[in-house]
C-alpha cells in the first residue's frame, strides 16, 4: 500500500498496470488534461503561418493545427472542421486563413469562423460552436508545449527547470533530426517512467553510464509536477562549466535529467538537451521518442549523453522484464529504497491520487 512517508509505504498495485479502468481514466482524464511537449520553432517556422500535428499518436491521436498570426503569436487549435469534421489543415502554408479541403469552411488563424458557402439559409447561424476548440499553447524557446484542457499552470509545471537552468541560453539549442529517433518498448508507459526515475540501477544495468557517474554523489529532487536528478562525473569526464551564479556551482555535473508529469523526459547535458517524449499505446507497448537539440556540437559523443542509443536498449530490455513480471499472480508489489527511489515512490504517490476517483 502507498503511503505519503517512503519509509513505511508499499509500491502501487501491479492492477494500476493491467486494469482497462484505469487505462481508460488516464486516456480520458489524465493525459488531455497535462501538458506535452509537441514540437519547436525550427520545425515550425516563422515562414509558416499554419501546419499540422498530432497530440500523442496511437493514444490519443488528437488532431492539432498551430497558426502563427501576424504578431508572430503562436496558437493551437483542434484540426477538425465544426462542419463535418474533416481535419482542415493537411500540409503546412503560409495562407492567413484555413480552409477545410471538404467543403470550403474557413476559419482565421485565431481560429474564428469566417465564411462557409451554400449556408445563407441556415438559421441561427454561425454560432460558438462554429469557432475552433482552442488549445493551450505556451513557447519556451525553441519548445513549443501544449495541453487540450490543462488542469494546472505551465508556470507550476516548468518552474523548477526554468530557475534551476535559466543560465542555459535554450535559444540556441537546435533541432538536429539525424540524431533523433524513436523505439517501441515492449512496456506500460509508467514502468518506462519508474525506471527513469531513479539511479539505483545504473551499476546493475548501464555499465558504460557507470563509468562515467559517480554513483554514491546522484542526487534527487522532488517537486510538484515532477523530478530533477543530478549525475555527478567522475574525475577527467566530461561535465558543465557553470556559471558562478549556478546553484550548483562547483560541482562536477555530467547531467541534469528532468521529469515532468506525466510523461516528458527532458536531459540536459553539456552539448545540449535530449527529450524523451513518452508515448503510451496500449497497456503492454510504449512508443520513447527521443529529440536532439545541440548546442556545443564537438561535445555531443562524450560524457553522460554520449551513447544514449546503448543505453535506450539497456532500459527498455529491463524495462520489457518488468513488464512480465508485474502479470506474475505471484507479484503483489514492493518496497521503496528510501535512499534512493525517491522519484519512483512520488510518481506512485501521484498515479495513486489519480485514480481515486475510481475508488470512491
Amino acid at each position: 500500500m502507498i503511503t505519503p512517508n517512503i519509509l513505511n509505504s508499499g509500491t502501487i498495485s501491479p492492477a494500476f498496470f493491467q486494469d482497462p479502468n484505469i487505462w481508460n481514466w488516464f486516456k480520458d482524464k489524465v493525459f488531455p488534461t497535462s501538458w506535452h511537449y509537441l514540437t519547436d520553432n525550427q520545425r515550425f517556422p516563422s515562414t509558416l503561418r499554419q501546419a499540422p500535428n498530432l497530440l500523442l499518436p496511437d493514444f490519443l491521436d488528437e488532431p492539432i493545427v498551430l497558426t502563427r498570426n501576424a504578431d508572430d503569436r503562436i496558437q493551437a487549435f483542434s484540426n477538425v472542421c465544426t462542419h463535418r469534421a474533416a481535419e482542415i489543415c493537411t500540409h503546412g502554408s503560409s495562407r492567413d486563413k484555413i480552409v477545410c479541403p471538404y467543403h470550403g469552411r474557413q476559419f482565421s488563424l485565431e481560429g474564428k469562423f469566417l465564411f462557409m458557402p451554400e449556408f445563407e439559409e441556415a438559421q441561427n447561424f454561425p454560432s460558438e460552436a462554429d469557432h475552433l476548440f482552442p488549445f493551450s499553447v505556451e513557447v519556451l524557446s525553441p519548445l513549443i508545449f501544449i495541453s487540450p484542457e490543462p488542469r494546472y499552470s505551465f508556470s507550476n509545471w516548468i518552474d523548477p527547470l526554468q530557475s534551476l537552468l535559466s543560465w542555459l541560453p535554450l535559444k540556441d539549442f537546435n533541432y538536429t533530426a539525424n540524431n533523433s529517433s524513436s523505439y517501441q518498448v515492449d512496456a506500460h508507459w509508467a514502468l518506462y517512467v519508474e525506471n527513469y526515475l531513479e539511479g539505483f540501477h545504473i551499476p546493475f544495468i548501464h555499465p558504460g553510464l557507470h563509468k562515467i557517474l559517480e554513483f554514491g554523489a546522484y542526487e534527487e529532487y522532488l517537486f510538484p509536477y515532477g523530478t530533477l536528478q543530478i549525475g555527478i562525473a567522475k574525475k577527467d569526464e566530461n561535465c558543465f562549466d557553470l556559471p558562478v551564479g549556478s546553484e550548483h556551482y562547483g560541482k562536477r555535473i555530467a547531467a541534469f535529467y528532468f521529469w515532468l508529469y506525466p510523461n516528458l523526459m527532458l536531459n540536459f547535458y553539456p552539448w545540449g538537451l535530449s527529450i524523451n517524449r513518452i508515448n503510451p499505446i496500449n497497456p503492454n507497448h510504449t512508443r520513447v521518442e527521443y529529440f536532439q537539440y545541440v548546442w556545443k556540437e564537438a561535445l555531443i559523443r562524450s560524457g553522460a549523453g554520449g551513447a544514449l542509443d546503448q543505453v535506450e536498449k539497456e532500459d527498455g530490455a529491463i524495462v520489457k522484464s518488468v513488464q512480465r513480471g508485474i502479470q506474475s499472480r505471484y507479484y503483489t508489489g514492493g518496497r521503496f529504497s528510501p535512499r534512493r527511489e525517491k522519484g519512483v515512490h512520488h510518481f506512485h504517490c501521484m498515479l495513486e491520487n489519480e485514480t481515486q476517483p475510481l475508488n470512491t
